[in-house]
């Protein structure tokens, strides 16, 4: 669910998983797929919430933090962050 929250919040207004709940449900079943779709709505729930995020379109309004590596990769090819941003 993280990796959705993190695409949707980079601006994705959908995500692909179907590869990982068609590799679930072939190695361990209907209830373990059923369980890994679950999950991941859990996930995606608890990020909108700690984010403050009601709305799909919300999430992707969220102040943007990059640090490390990222943050390192991102300024080293000429740009600075926006932290706010309008979508």
């Amino acid at each position: 669910g993280w990796q959705a929250a993190q695409a949707i919040a980079l601006g994705a207004d959908a995500v692909g998983m179907s590869g990982n709940i068609l590799a679930v449900l072939l190695q361990q079943g209907e209830e373990a797929a059923a369980a890994y779709l679950r999950d991941v709505i859990a996930d995606l729930k608890d990020i909108m919430v700690l984010t403050g995020s009601r709305t799909v379109r919300e999430l992707q309004q969220v102040p943007l933090i990059f640090t490390g590596d990222t943050l390192a990769f991102i300024q080293s090819r000429g740009y600075e962050p926006q932290f706010r941003r309008k979508r």
